[in-house]
């Protein structure tokens, strides 16, 4: 089913196994949370998947922010603050997704797709290389 989505391509991975391995399965809850949307599954199907989004995101946004810490990359804060940007995102989601029609809840999906993909390709690939020339990765 093509939904519009961008989906997940070699010219998001960066070269930091762990790194990228995550962001797949990030952008493909994402696309697992349009799916269930767009079909129109039960409450709790789509929750159990936004609720797999925060949990994951989570954990993926402090094991990165520990490397930078580590490694002391020098763009923490700017990126730190990406991080947070998108929890926030995902909190005007969530409240949006509650109040919302199907059609506003597909354009949200793709907003945190976007999101995601555009901040992988930038942000996320100019620390792995910082990683990499480090010896972090």
């Amino acid at each position: 089913m093509d939904n519009g989505l961008t989906v997940w391509s070699a010219e998001f991975e960066n070269g930091v196994i762990w790194q990228d391995m995550q962001h797949r399965e990030l952008v493909q809850a994402i696309h697992k949370l349009y799916k269930a949307i767009a079909s129109r599954q039960p409450e709790e199907v789509v929750q159990k998947i936004v609720a797999f989004l925060y949990d994951y995101t989570k954990n993926h946004f402090e094991m990165e922010e520990k490397y930078m810490e580590e490694f002391q990359y020098p763009d923490t804060m700017i990126h730190v603050q990406q991080h947070r940007d998108f929890i926030a995102m995902l909190d005007n989601f969530e409240k949006e997704r509650i109040d919302s029609k199907t059609l506003a809840n597909l354009s949200l999906c793709f907003d945190l797709n976007e999101w995601t993909l555009s901040h992988i390709k930038n942000e996320d690939q100019k620390f792995a290389k910082y990683l990499i020339d480090e010896g972090g990765a």
